[in-house]
């Protein structure tokens, strides 16, 4: 089962880890350092109580980046692991 949590309640590794895995086999480099993601999410009001962590078994394997400003919200990114995509591993009603 996926269990969805916020990025204010994991850890800096545990985002990394979805990001880099969820782009490992992309033909452009998207791998970010630590700083360079969190740099980014500074500079795009992405907000860490809005985006969410994808895990299953424990194991990051997607995201969801979000921003909100007054009456604005945006999705600043998703991603999910090669092996998760279009498996229906979950449902939203």
């Amino acid at each position: 089962m996926i269990e969805l949590k916020k990025f204010a309640e994991v850890s800096r590794e545990q985002v990394m880890e979805a990001w880099n895995v969820s782009f490992a086999d992309y033909v452009v480099e998207m791998m970010l350092t630590e700083e360079a993601f969190f740099a980014r999410m500074d500079e795009f009001l992405l907000d860490p109580n809005l985006s969410c962590l994808a895990l299953f078994e424990g194991q990051p394997v997607g995201f969801s980046l979000f921003a909100r400003e007054g009456n604005y919200s945006w999705c600043g990114g998703i991603g999910v692991a090669p092996e998760f995509r279009g498996k229906k591993r979950w449902q939203i009603y």
